[in-house]
C-alpha cells in the first residue's frame, strides 16, 4: 500500500510500514532458527521490509513497503549501495479505506484478497558480485515446502509475535508448507507442533516483502513475497502469528508477465543494441521475431532480407511454426518432441523448400540453467528455443552466420533478466572479445590474447571493464577462470588497489590462502584505506594455514 497507511500490524494484518519476522515453534529452541548470513540477494528497504534482487538492476517487494518517494534512496546490496532509480509499483494495488480498520475482519481479508501488493525498483548500476534469484514461474505451489526469512519480531505459536524482541538484527530462517493457492496468492498455516516441520514457523512484525523460496535440484526460486496474515472474527482481539493462523505471500508465478514487461518495457534499449551488433557484425539485413508464452510479442526489421530459395518464410510465420510446436499442433503426443528430428537433406528434391524443419541442424546446450536449442539454416535462418523460459528467438537475414553464436543469448537477456550473466550482456566489446576467445583457447593465455586483441584492434583494455569479466565469471562459479582475469588486470594495472583486492577474492574462492593473503595485503600497501576491507580476511584466512 502505498497512498495511505493502514493501521497499526500488531492489533491488525497487515501494512503500513510495518510487516512481518519470523515466529517460531514453542518446543524448538530458537536459536535452530538462526543463520549467520541470509543470500545476499535478500535486500533491506529502506524504510522496513525487505526486497528480493531479481535481475542485475531490477528488485522486486511488496507494495506496501515502498513508496514514489523511495526514488534517490539507496539499498545495500553485498557489501555495496546502490541507488534506486525507479520505483514501479503495480496499477492493481489498493489503499484499504479506514472503515476496515476496525469491527469484523472478513471485509479487511477480502479486500486484502483483491489486492496486488507488488512493486518492482530499478537500480540506477548494475549489482556486481550477487546473483540475482530466479522467478518461480510453474503453477504447481501447492503442497510445496517453502522457506521464508525474516529478522523483525519474533516469538512462539503460543505467545505470537512479540513487538518488543524487534530490531536485533538477527536473521532467522523457517520452513512451511503451501497448503492453499489462488490467483494472487500463496498460503501456509502455522500447524501445531504434532503436524509441524521441524523449522515450522511464520513471519512476524518486520520483513513483508521478503522472499518466499521453492528450491528446486538445488536451485532456490523466488515464489512468494510475504505480505499478510488471515484472521477470523473481531481485529480488536487480533494477535500476530498465533498457531494455526495462514501467511499469504504475493503468488510470483502469477506476475512474471507483469514483471518481464516492467524490465523489458524499453524496447528501444533492445534495438540499440542489436543495431549497434549488427554493425559490428557486417549483417546487412535482418528480421527478428520473439515468441514468450505462446505468444509473438516483438517483430522487427532491421533492413531488408533477399529471397533465398531455401526460405520462404518470413520470421513472423517462422514465429508461428514456433508457436504451433508449442501447442503440439503438428505432434499427437507431447513426448514425440523429445524425439530426435530427422530432417530430409535440403538437397531432396522430393522435400518442399516452404518448411523450416527441413533445412535445420538442431544442437542442444548442455547447461542446466536457462538450457537452449539452437537450430540453423545455412547462413540465412536461425532458431533459439529456450524450453524452461518458455521463449524462442528466430533471426532470419541475408547473413546471419557473421552474428556472434551466442547473440541469440544477448537478446534473450532482455527478456530472461537472469541470463545476462551467460551472454555476457552489459561487457563492452573488447572484454566480450576476450572472454570469448579465452573460453575457446584457455583461461591460462589470458594475457597473451590480451596483448594481442589490444595490437589488432588498437585499443586498450581499462581496469574496470576487466574487472566485470572478473565478477561475472566469480558469479558463475568460474573461480580459476575469474582468478586468471584478475591476474591480467593486475599485470597490466600494477599500481591499483582495486586489482589486487580482486585478485585476493578469486584466490579465497579457490581457497589459496596465502595467495589471497598476499594480494590482499598488496592492495592496503597500494592504498592503506583498503586495511579496513581486509583485515579481518586475512585474520580469518590465517587461521586456516
Amino acid at each position: 500500500m502505498t497512498a495511505t497507511p493502514l493501521f497499526l500490524m500488531i492489533i491488525l494484518i497487515t501494512y503500513s510500514s510495518i510487516s512481518y519476522g519470523v515466529v517460531k515453534r514453542h518446543d524448538v529452541n530458537g536459536k535452530l532458527y538462526e543463520i549467520s548470513q541470509a543470500p545476499a540477494y535478500i535486500v533491506d528497504m529502506p524504510g522496513d521490509g525487505h526486497g528480493v534482487l531479481i535481475g542485475s538492476q531490477w528488485v522486486v517487494t511488496a507494495a506496501h513497503t515502498t513508496s514514489l518517494s523511495d526514488r534517490g534512496s539507496t539499498l545495500r546490496i553485498g557489501n555495496k549501495d546502490y541507488e534506486i532509480d525507479k520505483v514501479v509499483i503495480h496499477p492493481g494495488d489498493l489503499s484499504a479505506p479506514s472503515h476496515l480498520n476496525k469491527g469484523d475482519a472478513k471485509p479487511l481479508i477480502d479486500f486484502l484478497k483483491r489486492d496486488k501488493d507488488i512493486a518492482l525498483l530499478k537500480l540506477t548500476t548494475k549489482v556486481i558480485g550477487v546473483k540475482p534469484i530466479q522467478l518461480y514461474r510453474d503453477v504447481n505451489e501447492q503442497g510445496k515446502i517453502v522457506t521464508g526469512y525474516g529478522k523483525g519480531a519474533t516469538g512462539n505459536g503460543l505467545t505470537g509475535a512479540q513487538m518488543e524482541t524487534r530490531g536485533t538484527g538477527v536473521m532467522n530462517k523457517f520452513n512451511n508448507v503451501i497448503n492453499k493457492v489462488s490467483d494472487n496468492w500463496l498460503f501456509y498455516q502455522f500447524d501445531n507442533s504434532a503436524d509441524a516441520l521441524p523449522l515450522e514457523g511464520m513471519t512476524g512484525s518486520g520483513d513483508s516483502g521478503g522472499p518466499g523460496i521453492i528450491v528446486v535440484n538445488n536451485i532456490p526460486y523466488l515464489a512468494g513475497l510475504h505480505s499478510w496474515h488471515t484472521f477470523e472474527g473481531d481485529l480488536s482481539n487480533y494477535k500476530a502469528a498465533l498457531y494455526g493462523q495462514s501467511g499469504a505471500m504475493v503468488r510470483i508465478s502469477s506476475y512474471k508477465d507483469w514483471i518481464q514487461g516492467e524490465m523489458n518495457s524499453n524496447n528501444d534499449a533492445l534495438d540499440d543494441y542489436i543495431i549497434a551488433q549488427m554493425s559490428e557484425s557486417d549483417v546487412q539485413g535482418m528480421q527478428l521475431a520473439i515468441i514468450q508464452n505462446e505468444k509473438t510479442i516483438k517483430v522487427a526489421n532491421y533492413g531488408a532480407v533477399e529471397d533465398n530459395i531455401n526460405i520462404k518464410l518470413n520470421a513472423t510465420e517462422i514465429g508461428n511454426w514456433i508457436i504451433g510446436l508449442q501447442k503440439n499442433r503438428f505432434f499427437e503426443q507431447r513426448s514425440n518432441i523429445n524425439n530426435p528430428l530427422n530432417c530430409p537433406s535440403k538437397n531432396n528434391s522430393k522435400t518442399s523448400n516452404t518448411s523450416p524443419a527441413c533445412v535445420l541442424c538442431w544442437k542442444q546446450s548442455v547447461r542446466t540453467d536457462h538450457p537452449v536449442i539452437k537450430g540453423k539454416s545455412s547462413d540465412q535462418l536461425s532458431l533459439s528455443v529456450y524450453p524452461k523460459d518458455n521463449l524462442s528467438i528466430v533471426l532470419l537475414g541475408d547473413n546471419v552466420s557473421s552474428i556472434p553464436e551466442n547473440f541469440a543469448d544477448d537478446i534473450a537477456s532482455f527478456y530472461i533478466p537472469t541470463m545476462k550473466e551467460y551472454s555476457g550482456y552489459g561487457l563492452v566489446k573488447s572484454v566480450k572479445d576476450l572472454w570469448r576467445e579465452l573460453e575457446v583457447v584457455g583461461y591460462k593465455y589470458a594475457h597473451s590474447v590480451a596483448i594481442k586483441l589490444q595490437n589488432t584492434h588498437e585499443f586498450t583494455f581499462e581496469e574496470s571493464n576487466l574487472q566485470s569479466l572478473g565478477y561475472l565469471l566469480l558469479d558463475q562459479n568460474k573461480s580459476q577462470q575469474a582468478a586468471e582475469v584478475f591476474q591480467l588486470n593486475c599485470s597490466l594495472f600494477p599500481d591499483s588497489a582495486n586489482t589486487f583486492y580482486d585478485l585476493g577474492e578469486a584466490y579465497s574462492e579457490l581457497q589459496l590462502s596465502q595467495q589471497a593473503i598476499n594480494s590482499y595485503e598488496k592492495s592496503f600497501k597500494l592504498n592503506p584505506g583498503y586495511e579496513q576491507f581486509v583485515k579481518d580476511k586475512i585474520d580469518e584466512l590465517r587461521a586456516k594455514i
